[in-house]
């Protein structure tokens, strides 16, 4: 799956997603829904999920390859910002703002940070909970090989801090644990080393941009 932009200097950007065999061959355009931004593919690899906007709210959509066949939205109140199946393909992990919609958001504008928190949900929509609530300002996460984990990069908010520092945890469902805290900006996660340790790039300056891999073991230090 990957994706073609095109266009001038001026006017509309063209986008569209493509399919082709890792040989290089069969290469094809996808028709898929409009709004519609996959991510990758499900396990059976007959369908794509993806962000698809739902009355102006990011919602996550799993498409069939087959066009003959509906596509499953799964949504929440206020939208999701980012998807991530896991290994095994049975759960989705969604980048969310936990907090209730604003009824009032036609008519003001409050100005404060964004929260994101972590909303687990199965494949096919039920058992959705939110895991870990209390980080609310989370960037990256990586699920574990076995699929029980999430490990979650979180960095302080751009609002009301003056320095930048960012945290690692790992998640289930009914636990965190703080792995790190890093005292200047990070970004990215993989778990790495058979899944005793993970990876993130960070920095050794007081710089912003991240330029160099870390890794740190799953018990911390």
């Amino acid at each position: 799956l990957f994706e073609v932009s095109f266009g001038g200097s001026k006017g509309r950007t063209n986008r569209e997603w493509r399919l082709i065999a890792a040989d290089g061959s069969k290469d094809r355009k996808l028709t898929l829904p409009e709004h519609f931004a996959p991510l990758g593919f499900i396990k059976d690899g007959l369908s794509l999920y993806g962000t698809h906007e739902v009355e102006n709210k990011s919602q996550l959509a799993i498409v069939p390859l087959d066009a003959d066949k509906p596509t499953l939205i799964i949504s929440l109140k206020t939208g999701i910002r980012f998807a991530l199946i896991s290994p095994d393909g049975s759960r989705f992990a969604l980048l969310a703002d936990p907090r209730p919609a604003d009824s009032l958001v036609d008519t003001r504008t409050v100005v404060e940070s964004d929260k994101t928190s972590l909303y687990v949900v199965d494949r096919d929509g039920s058992n959705g909970r939110w895991w870990c609530p209390g980080l609310t300002s989370i960037s990256s996460l990586a699920w574990s090989g076995d699929s029980s984990t999430i490990a979650v990069l979180s960095q302080t908010p751009k609002l009301g801090y003056h320095y930048v520092q960012s945290f690692l945890d790992v998640c289930t469902g009914s636990s965190v644990r703080r792995v790190a805290e890093i005292p200047n900006a990070a970004s990215g996660i993989a778990w790495t080393a058979g899944g005793k340790e993970l990876a993130f790039i960070s920095t050794t300056t007081q710089v912003i941009t991240p330029d160099h891999v870390w890794t740190v073991p799953l018990i911390g230090g």
